[in-house]
């Protein structure tokens, strides 16, 4: 099977060119590849004009103006300028790619209730970046983000399952999971229901019991 896990899509607006991230000390069978994707809202507060430049910047491709329009807010404890400051962290846009710091921002916001900050968090779980590998970690906020709906962090929760990553093996877990990422809209999951199918036929023949 080959895994992978996926970033959280943003609300709208214009996703950022594809970057490949390496996954040095995750398991051998697991392989990241992901989408940089920023959160843009829909309608911003007039007065809040230091959001609206962030925004107008991340539109136009500069990052670092971004960057800059967005610290002083994330500092101040607005979360969706913490979750913009700790994405351009992780990925190196307008500023140093710093990975630490990125976890920071991501679980300032992660804590503050943030679907988007919550998985990108777990994705630094996975891969051991800027924190230590910890797949519990992982799981854990991978739910918060699904149980808000987050159709990416359901499908990984899927993958999770199926391999035993910071939970029991559960192919009856698993296929719930994609069934929900699917029905929120992430067709991927439809491809590994019918896969996670074969998988507890297979297991059922080799061992004689069932999918958990």
């Amino acid at each position: 099977m080959h895994t992978v896990f996926f970033p959280a899509s943003p609300v709208s607006g214009r996703s950022a060119r594809v970057r490949d991230r390496g996954t040095p000390g995750v398991a051998r069978f697991l392989s990241g590849v992901f989408a940089v994707c920023f959160l843009f809202l829909a309608s911003v507060s007039a007065a809040n004009a230091g959001m609206r430049e962030g925004f107008a910047s991340l539109r136009q491709e500069d990052y670092s103006r971004a960057a800059e329009a967005f610290r002083p807010l994330a500092e101040k404890g607005e979360r969706t300028a913490m979750y913009n400051l700790g994405l351009l962290l992780d990925q190196g846009l307008g500023l140093e790619r710093d990975r630490v710091s990125a976890a920071t921002w991501y679980r300032l916001a992660a804590d503050g209730g943030d679907p988007r900050a919550q998985y990108n968090l777990a994705l630094l779980f996975i891969e051991g970046q800027g924190v230590d590998q910890d797949y519990d970690r992982a799981v854990e906020l991978l739910r918060q983000a699904a149980e808000k709906g987050l159709a990416r962090a359901q499908y990984n929760l899927g993958i999770l399952s199926y391999e035993g990553l910071g939970m029991p093996i559960s192919y009856d877990r698993s296929r719930q999971w994609f069934s929900r990422a699917s029905r929120n809209g992430f067709r991927k999951g439809e491809c590994d229901l019918n896969y996670v199918g074969l998988c507890m036929s297979r297991a059922e023949f080799r061992l004689g019991e069932g999918s958990d």
